[in-house]
């Protein structure tokens, strides 16, 4: 997956809508990985949720419950130590 930076982007200045696009197409790649089943732990103090994003396409996953999510999405969620 590329990673949208100030690099690949130059330093233009995105519109709302530009934005919305790039998350768009973020969202369209990501739905193309294979999924994998995770739960997050219930953790105490912490929330019913996790929330994480990946160039502005957001994930907002309960706790405790089941889920298939993109591959990428699950990396990111266990290099942040919650899976």
């Amino acid at each position: 997956m590329n990673v949208n930076t100030t690099k690949s982007l130059g330093k233009k200045i995105l519109t709302e809508a530009e934005m919305d696009a790039l998350s768009a197409r973020c969202g369209e790649k990501l739905a193309g990985y294979p999924k994998v089943r995770v739960r997050i732990p219930l953790a105490p103090g912490e929330g019913d949720t996790v929330e994480c994003a990946i160039n502005g396409y957001n994930f907002i996953i309960k706790r405790g419950v089941t889920v298939e999510l993109p591959e990428p999405v699950v990396d990111l969620l266990s290099n942040a130590g919650v899976v």
